[in-house]
């Protein structure tokens, strides 16, 4: 392509011609082409085919100029001529034929002295448009750019992209934003797309879900993997419109893949694990009871220490029980044998027919302790006792009393000089009726005679009254006996414990704690009866003393009786005053024994006169003393053999 001339249609100003003459000697990266520079002419528009069209006047305060409107050139490169252009220098008008400069219309009327240059409208496709502004400078066509680009500055550019020429030759981005689809925006980090002006992640951005044309995720939807799923929150959605707990989901484990089911396991956690019933928990691949397993208490993998224990979901330190048959501390000894149940002792279960064993307190009677003070035996099992004590007694004394119409009859006595008071021939029998002789209960002095066949020395005479007649019975009367209580001068004492699962004493024993004080430190095995002909058992070989649990009392009181007797007191007398000679004859109601009579001296022969008195006439009752029979001896005896 040649060289185009620019011909100026009028002068123009110094200085707008400095500037054209330095546009003129610019290069556009073709060296064998001249043309105007656009900052001295303007972009203009085409006008319309075979019309004229209206030219933008680019300037620093250009206006608007009126396109000539005569009919175009041939080629459609040309510049068609401006209209009047408001600002800049004026500028010639004119149709074009095109491939030449045509210069056609008016020369274009400029108002302003100081505007920039003023831009003629380019040549529209077969049809003439403005030409440029006449400037007295040959035209050139200017440069040819590749499908996509566009001329700005005289150069080619890709306006969608170039930052410096964003959409338009003059929109140059600032800010670090850059060109994109002819507009400047931020750029975007790698993974996210740039959507109206924004980026985002079309992965997850629900206005934005799968591109920045997709519809928009609906309400209660979010956007996962560029796909619109319903939102669940913190469950997951493993089934397109449900939510699924992932943590206690059997078909669903963990997520959406693990199926526990398939292994006969349940969701715990969001992991499979075993079905563990109440008070099991899944812990590390089986069941455990918090509550007391020592690896996992009170949770799992919180293990107690070594000398602790799970109890009821406390690691608790063990000690001894010595009592359970169990090694609690766990240091190898259970029971008895272990140092720490010094307080305890071993002992054998009780041979057949023994009971025990039992804790033992002996000591003064009255005086013992209650079992509560034994130390672990609070029952009572053996009450007993030695050393009975019986106080002495006598049995009360008897009464007896005439019972109503009871007398005495008449009494006889006799006299006899032999000394055998058996004899009972006697001399003479005289009566005496001592109601009649003494009625008034006072001595009375009489006489008799005594009559001796034949007569003899009347001295020495034997005196011997009959027995008495008494009508009627005594009645006898007693008082009830009250026998003084006994007592015992030894208590013992036996209590038991209650039954024992100790161990650590060999085979069959069984650990007991030892007996406090007052009891005795050894245990005891007892039974009914003395000792059996074995002796005592092996692991008791020490007989104790024998107890008594009770008494046998039978003591009691022999009945009262009486015997009724005319009572009274004869004395009889050598003369006949009841003074000289006295001799007492006790009536008693029993035989009286021989009576020696004086004999009276003032006789020599014949008839011999006496006198007598008499005292205390009437019935009298006798009685027989009460004797104290049986006793009291002790009973329920018991044997007590002791280790």
């Amino acid at each position: 392509m040649s060289s185009v001339r620019l011909s100026l249609s009028r002068t123009v100003t110094a200085g707008l011609l400095g500037a054209l003459a330095l546009v003129l000697t610019q290069s556009c990266g073709f060296p064998d082409h001249t043309f105007d520079d656009e900052a001295f002419y303007g972009t203009g528009k085409a006008g319309a085919q075979n019309a004229g069209g209206n030219a933008v006047l680019d300037a620093s305060t250009g206006g608007t100029g009126q396109a000539g409107g005569s009919s175009g050139g041939a080629s459609g490169n040309e510049n068609g001529g401006g209209g009047t252009g408001t600002g800049g220098a004026p500028g010639d008008g004119g149709a074009g034929s095109g491939g030449e400069r045509h210069d056609a219309g008016p020369v274009g009327k400029g108002d302003g002295s100081v505007g920039g240059a003023s831009t003629g409208g380019a040549g529209g496709a077969g049809a003439g448009g403005g030409g440029p502004v006449d400037s007295g400078l040959p035209e050139d066509a200017g440069p040819t750019c590749d499908p996509g680009l566009t001329i700005c500055a005289g150069a080619c550019w890709d306006i969608q992209t170039d930052p410096t020429h964003c959409g338009g030759c003059f929109t140059q981005c600032s800010g670090g934003n850059i060109c994109k689809d002819g507009n400047c925006v931020p750029p975007c980090d790698p993974g996210l797309t740039l959507c109206g002006g924004v980026c985002v992640d079309t992965n997850t951005d629900e206005a934005h879900c799968g591109g920045c044309n997709k519809p928009q995720c609906p309400a209660n939807y979010l956007c996962q993997s560029g796909a619109c799923v319903i939102d669940c929150g913190t469950f997951t959605s493993c089934v397109p419109g449900t939510c699924t707990d992932t943590k206690t989901d059997d078909k669903h484990c963990g997520n959406c893949q693990t199926d526990c089911t398939t292994s006969g396991k349940i969701c715990s956690g969001g992991v499979c694990q075993l079905n563990c019933s109440f008070p099991y928990t899944f812990c590390n691949g089986s069941c455990v009871n918090y509550a007391n397993d020592d690896a996992n208490c009170n949770g799992c993998g919180h293990a107690c220490a070594a000398s602790e224990a799970c109890i009821n979901s406390v690691c608790t330190k063990l000690v001894e029980n010595c009592q359970n048959g169990v090694d609690d501390d766990r240091d190898g000894k259970v029971d008895c044998a272990d140092t720490d149940c010094g307080a305890y002792t071993c002992a054998a279960p009780p041979a057949a027919g023994w009971t025990g064993p039992v804790a033992v307190w002996s000591g003064t009677s009255g005086t013992g302790p209650s079992c509560g003070s034994s130390g672990g035996f609070p029952t009572a099992q053996v009450n007993a006792n030695t050393g009975l004590v019986v106080p002495p007694y006598t049995c009360p004394a008897c009464s007896c009393a005439p019972s109503p119409g009871m007398y005495c009859d008449d009494l006889t006595f006799v006299f006899d000089t032999s000394s055998n008071c058996a004899n009972t021939d006697p001399w003479q029998a005289q009566a005496f009726t001592p109601s009649a002789l003494n009625s008034s209960n006072q001595p009375i002095c009489d006489t008799f005679k005594l009559c001796c066949s034949p007569p003899t020395a009347h001295s020495a005479l034997l005196e011997k009254p009959l027995a008495s007649y008494v009508h009627g019975t005594c009645t006898p009367s007693q008082a009830t006996p009250s026998f003084p209580a006994t007592s015992w001068g030894t208590d013992v004492l036996g209590c038991a414990a209650p039954p024992s699962s100790g161990g650590g004493c060999g085979t069959g024993g069984q650990c007991y704690p030892k007996p406090q004080a007052p009891f005795g430190s050894k245990l005891c095995v007892w039974r009914t009866g003395g000792p059996p002909a074995a002796g005592c058992p092996a692991d008791y070989p020490n007989l104790s003393q024998q107890y008594y649990q009770t008494t046998d009392d039978t003591r009691s009181c022999s009945a009262c009786s009486c015997n009724g007797s005319c009572g009274g007191t004869i004395k009889t007398y050598t003369d006949n005053n009841c003074t000289v000679g006295a001799a007492t004859l006790n009536l008693n109601g029993t035989p009286a024994a021989c009576t020696t009579v004086p004999g009276d001296t003032t006789i020599t022969g014949g008839s011999d006169t006496r006198s007598y008195t008499f005292t205390g006439a009437g019935p009298v009752c006798g009685s027989t003393p009460s004797t104290l029979q049986g006793s009291v001896q002790p009973d329920g005896l018991i044997t007590m053999c002791c280790q």
